[in-house]
């Protein structure tokens, strides 16, 4: 039995935002980009249209949040990891953060990479919460040695291993059962280890500069 509440036409109670954006993941999950507008959306909840216009001010608008929420939840989960792993197994475990997230939420996944909405163009804000999403794996490299130049170089490489790899397991190319996570830890160990300064020679006394 459905307990959505019709609501009269006006202004919305300030608890329709979140009501909004949870029937808008459910329609782009279930149904796909084609399927989220502003009629299919209020229709679904029985809301005045005005309470798009109201609080996102377009559907652009309520797609640029959707595509927030996605970069915030990405960036919790990179740093929500128990244990406190430290140096390559930190970064690895962030990576795997990564793919857990995507995997919880595809469709926020394929909205914030794929761009399926061809006239959306995300805002100034949400690529600030774009960038922000990635500085906790920029730390986590930059915590195994690397100087934050370098550290910002190498994490765009993890990135596109990751991304890569997450992005051919949403789209179906693993068999069943593949354990992807592992590929993952294998990619990003070797990416780290090849890019790892040798250590420092000790210069002794009498040696040739």
């Amino acid at each position: 039995m459905s307990t959505t509440v019709r609501r009269s036409a006006g202004r919305p109670s300030s608890t329709d935002r979140e009501t909004l954006l949870a029937a808008a993941r459910r329609l782009l999950r279930e149904e796909g980009p084609h399927a989220l507008t502003v009629r299919r959306l209020t229709e679904e909840l029985g809301l005045s249209r005005q309470v798009v216009y109201t609080h996102f001010g377009s559907i652009g608008g309520l797609i640029d949040a959707l595509y927030r929420e996605g970069f915030i939840a990405l960036r919790e989960a990179e740093l929500d990891i128990p244990g406190a792993p430290t140096g390559i197994d930190r970064v690895v475990a962030g990576c795997l953060a990564y793919r857990d997230s995507a995997r919880a939420r595809p469709e926020l996944y394929k909205l914030m990479f794929e761009r399926p909405f061809r006239d959306y163009t995300p805002s100034k804000e949400s690529r600030t919460f774009a960038i922000a999403a990635f500085q906790p794996l920029v730390r986590a490299i930059e915590a195994t040695g690397r100087t934050p130049d370098e550290a910002q170089r190498l994490a765009l490489s993890v990135w596109a291993v990751i991304h890569g790899l997450v992005h051919l397991e949403l789209q179906g190319y693993f068999p069943r059962g593949d354990a992807v996570d592992d590929r993952i830890d294998e990619a990003v160990r070797a990416l780290l280890t090849a890019t790892e300064r040798p250590p420092a020679t000790i210069r002794q006394p009498g040696d040739t500069p």
